[in-house]
């Protein structure tokens, strides 16, 4: 009794998994706006929308291109009034030439750094 009711079971999912294959299969382009394929993986005419028209990306490119923006603000009386009040800022020089040299000295002097390879050449 029960290598039968394994076999019944087993069957049961199997036709289950068949019938939702054909259902998520099936060729509904007009209510779903999918496209249908042809063997060769193109599109067939005239079944909705092409495959670009499908990419999200595209979808949001299309809505981007679609905005207009107004630029009669850019020319109102309340945008044209108002004043720049911004500051020059001096450059004058503040701090020492090398703010490392000791406090004694005039931080003008150079450090040399002679560096020897493997192969006695001085740089």
């Amino acid at each position: 009794m029960s290598k039968i009711l394994n076999v019944v079971i087993i069957l049961l999912v199997i036709a289950g998994a068949v019938y939702g294959y054909y259902f998520m299969t099936k060729s509904d382009a007009g209510e779903t706006g999918t496209v249908t394929l042809d063997e060769n993986g193109m599109p067939i005419e005239g079944t909705g929308m092409t495959l670009a028209e499908q990419d999200p990306f595209v979808q949001l490119l299309n809505e981007l291109n679609s905005i207009t923006i107004d630029t009669e603000f850019l020319e109102s009386g309340a945008l044209l009034s108002f004043v720049d009040y911004t500051r020059t800022l001096r450059t004058d020089a503040v701090g020492r030439d090398n703010p490392f040299a000791s406090l004694g000295t005039s931080g003008s002097t150079a450090v040399t750094k002679q560096t020897t390879n493997s192969g006695g050449v001085t740089f």
